[in-house]
């Protein structure tokens, strides 16, 4: 991320440690992967093929697995199968609906004696369990899986067992949990600012074969657009492209909007936005054309291309996603030497130079397609959070135990939608934030809660003032002393 941090400044500082939380290997007892085995058995039917009992097992694997994993989490699983169950069924209505029209049953009284209705009846089955294995795409949450054992009883072969070992993402179960429990919103965007900012060093536009940056950079931006456009449909109603003057604005907003981001204490979501912004993601591009010298090479580029992009979300200020690109280096005659030596007035521009500006276009444009296929589900995945807390913990001895505490408080928060990222470390103090579901109060008394709680390791919580729990101690035999 060292590009990213170079480019984005102090506004990137603030998020740029949220992603070493996210992707660092967990240090205590509370991991961020649950391995557990899913089980089912089914009744299946002569006519039913092989292809659709094995997937038809594979989603009650599945959905046993994600069963027992809520009750490690401590979250309620009737509450979520309840509400499931229930979205489930709705939107089979207009299946059933169409079905009973196509076999003529007008009424449900003594639906079973109607003479169609062992065709309705088999049909409605088949379309329940295809139904069924797909809804609610409850797989996003499994990073892994393996089959344990498949069988039948022996009493009936159409009884089939079947055993899965499965690897959960507890950090998407719980994300899964809140939004079919009702507990929690989806956070859903209806537009998309893209800014783009292109950055020369050593070169010139006119050595890449355009006069104006407009030339090549409205390009870019114009297939960025129409690629995002066609892979968001139905997510997003608008994509807008920010000309030079409304991207600074934006970044004016964006920083005094978010100024109090590493405040510590309870901080609601941002209502300094107006509505259009409230429900906006923001997509900053930044692109670096660097030349590299080459010894006795006159009139010869070597341009070196960098890429890298940040997605925010405007409302929270929340890094959603970013990457850097393998930089890429590309030698080539300069376009303005071409021109000079070759190009006649009033001849059409050389098509070797056009060649050079394409090439250079093409190759930007395509360094954060690959990327972008995960937008689509993270953006997807997103929770609409009440507000944010940040808690400062202080003469902490190894990073460690900060990764260490964030695992505990996410875990055992789960049932208030607690996501714990790291803010900053500085070697000697931290500060981290959590996100969470519903009102302050309840928050606050989760945190109350945790008073003396044991993260391993011999390390307790204790907060400086348990009525303003946002000051923590770790204290143990691995922890330093505090006054």
């Amino acid at each position: 991320m060292k590009a990213l941090k170079f480019t984005f400044g102090k506004i990137f500082f603030l998020f740029s440690l949220f992603f070493t939380a996210i992707n660092h290997p967990i240090l205590f007892a509370q991991d961020s992967i649950i391995s557990i085995d899913g089980e089912a058995e089914f009744l299946s039917r002569a006519s039913d093929d092989w292809s659709m009992v094995k997937k038809h097992l594979f989603a009650l694997a599945v959905e046993d697995g994600l069963n027992k994993a809520m009750k490690e989490m401590g979250l309620d699983n009737n509450v979520f199968w309840n509400k499931f169950n229930q979205r489930f069924e709705d939107s089979l209505k207009t299946q059933e609906t169409t079905l009973k029209a196509k076999y003529g049953i007008t009424s449900d009284k003594d639906i079973e004696k109607h003479p169609k209705y062992a065709q309705y009846e088999s049909e409605l089955r088949d379309a329940r369990l295809n139904a069924r294995s797909k809804f609610g795409n409850l797989q996003r949450v499994i990073l892994g899986h393996s089959e344990r054992k498949q069988s039948r009883s022996t009493a009936n072969p159409n009884i089939r067992f079947y055993t899965l070992g499965l690897k959960i993402d507890r950090k998407g179960l719980q994300g899964l949990y809140h939004r079919y429990s009702g507990e929690g919103k989806s956070r859903q965007f209806s537009k998309i600012y893209l800014g783009s900012e292109f950055v020369l060093k050593g070169v010139e536009w006119q050595d890449i074969g355009v006069e104006t940056a407009t030339e090549l950079t409205s390009v870019v931006e114009g297939h960025w657009k129409k690629w995002l456009e066609e892979n968001l449909h139905g997510q997003i109603s608008e994509l807008s492209v920010l000309n030079p003057g409304d991207r600074i604005d934006l970044e004016k907003n964006f920083k005094s909007a978010h100024a109090s981001f590493l405040e510590t204490g309870l901080h609601s979501a941002s209502d300094t936005w107006s509505e259009e912004y409230q429900k906006a993601a923001w997509l900053k591009m930044i692109v670096r054309l660097t030349n590299v010298p080459i010894e006795n090479s006159e009139g010869l580029l070597n341009i070196k291309v960098e890429c890298d992009y940040i997605l925010l979300d405007i409302k929270t200020g929340d890094i959603l996603l970013s990457d850097d690109f393998q930089t890429m280096i590309q030698p080539f005659r300069s376009a303005r030497t071409q021109l000079t030596n070759e190009h006649e007035a009033g001849q059409p521009v050389p098509e070797s130079v056009q060649t050079i500006s394409s090439n250079v276009a093409s190759a930007i444009y395509r360094m954060p397609v690959t990327s972008w296929a995960n937008l689509s589900k993270t953006l997807g995945n997103l929770q609409d959070y009440s507000g944010r807390v940040n808690l400062e913990i202080q003469q902490v001895s190894s990073i460690n135990h900060v990764y260490g505490l964030i695992d505990y408080l996410t875990h055992k928060g789960a049932g208030n939608g607690v996501i714990g990222t790291l803010q900053s470390f500085d070697g000697k103090d931290a500060k981290i934030s959590l996100r969470y579901q519903g009102e302050n109060e309840g928050i606050i008394n989760f945190l109350k809660s945790q008073q003396n709680g044991v993260l391993g390791k011999g390390l307790s919580i204790h907060f400086e003032d348990i009525e303003k729990p946002f000051k923590i101690s770790l204290k143990g035999s691995e922890a330093p002393a505090t006054n």
